[in-house]
């Protein structure tokens, strides 16, 4: 029996300001504990570094392919989109240039994979 049945998401906007601010509160609880062993390789400090030196990012939540919206959300280093397509999210992520937050039924938290980070892209 299936309890529960999550839809693919279509695309990604931009969060409302209280779930930017929950996403706020998940970057800043990741770099004030989880930081210091992931980035102590220097790959992965050179490519997902930004999340904890910047001050301000962009956030983004996830819409259904039925319009509801998802449980899932991207921290964004910079971006000028309103919206991204699963394409371009995907991209950014795979360029690590996003990384993806997840709500657990009380807060964000944000899904790291050092190994993934650190990866040579090239």
């Amino acid at each position: 029996m299936v309890l529960v049945h999550e839809l693919r998401s279509a695309f990604y906007e931009r969060a409302p300001r209280t779930l930017a601010i929950a996403m706020t509160k998940a970057t800043a609880s990741w770099c004030a504990t989880d930081s210091k062993t992931v980035l102590s390789s220097d790959d992965v400090r050179e490519s997902i570094g930004w999340l904890c030196k910047r001050t301000t990012h962009h956030y983004f939540r996830s819409v259904y392919i039925n319009g509801h919206k998802g449980r899932h959300g991207l921290v964004c280093e910079q971006t000028q989109y309103k919206y991204l397509g699963m394409d371009l999210a995907a991209s950014l992520l795979e360029d690590h240039e996003c990384l993806p937050a997840e709500f657990d039924g009380t807060s964000y938290h944000l899904i790291v994979d050092p190994e993934s980070a650190g990866a040579n892209d090239a």
